[in-house]
């Protein structure tokens, strides 16, 4: 919603797409609600454990791509040094995101000097997956720009997500439930609207198609400049 001048307000009904599969509810978030002081006035926001959680998982929905959410994290928890971290082990476990929220401590630990406690790192990744995948992060993030691809959107979410099966459910998600663009793109009767999940995968293939073959000349044209 825009009022035409600076006000823009955005509306969401969850705390993430239907396309990413975390098992952190807007019910439960809303239950748990929390005052605090923002210039004199008592406004409610995020318990201190449920905006962990939430800041790891809107990083991992976008890849990471941006410092600005790390150092978000990172602040967060320096600014929270009683935040109860039995219940972020336990709610990361009941989301099925153990790997996303380490992922997101991971950074934490590679790009601040916030101190983490060991157990929970080795609670939410006993392996060391998600500690190598921060590390590659670290390493990209300056050189990696843009929205990711479907194809590395759903490698990434096999890799962050605790179980394949929420992967691959997000990944059917994308390509077969029409969006915004779709309805867009295309403008159908309502007794046709069902069509739409057949035109989404037709639309998608058709513009990813382009942006390949644009990357091959891309390639092709620096090539022939060295």
């Amino acid at each position: 919603m825009n009022d035409g001048r600076l006000t823009l307000l955005d509306l969401h009904w969850d705390l993430k797409p239907p396309s990413f599969v975390f098992k952190l509810t807007a019910d439960e978030v809303m239950s748990r609600l929390q005052c605090v002081s923002l210039a004199g006035t008592e406004v409610e926001t995020f318990a201190s454990e449920d905006l962990v959680l939430y800041q790891a998982m809107h990083g991992a929905k976008h890849l990471w791509r941006r410092l600005e959410w790390i150092t978000s994290m990172a602040e967060s928890l320096r600014a929270m040094p009683d935040v109860d971290w039995d219940k972020i082990v336990a709610r990361a476990k009941n989301a099925h995101g153990t790997r996303i929220v380490g992922l997101g401590l991971r950074l934490v630990e590679r790009f601040s000097d916030v101190q983490l406690p060991s157990r929970v790192l080795a609670a939410l990744d006993s392996a060391g997956a998600m500690r190598q995948m921060a590390t590659t992060i670290r390493q990209q993030i300056f050189s990696t720009s843009g929205a990711a691809y479907s194809t590395e959107t759903n490698l990434y979410n096999l890799r962050v997500m605790d179980r394949k099966r929420d992967a691959m459910l997000a990944a059917l998600h994308a390509i077969f439930v029409p969006t915004v663009t779709d309805w867009q793109a295309l403008a159908l009767p309502d007794q046709l609207h069902s069509l739409y999940y057949a035109f989404r995968p037709l639309r998608l293939s058709k513009v990813y198609s382009i942006t390949f073959w644009q990357r091959l000349k891309r390639v092709a044209h620096t090539k022939r400049n060295l």
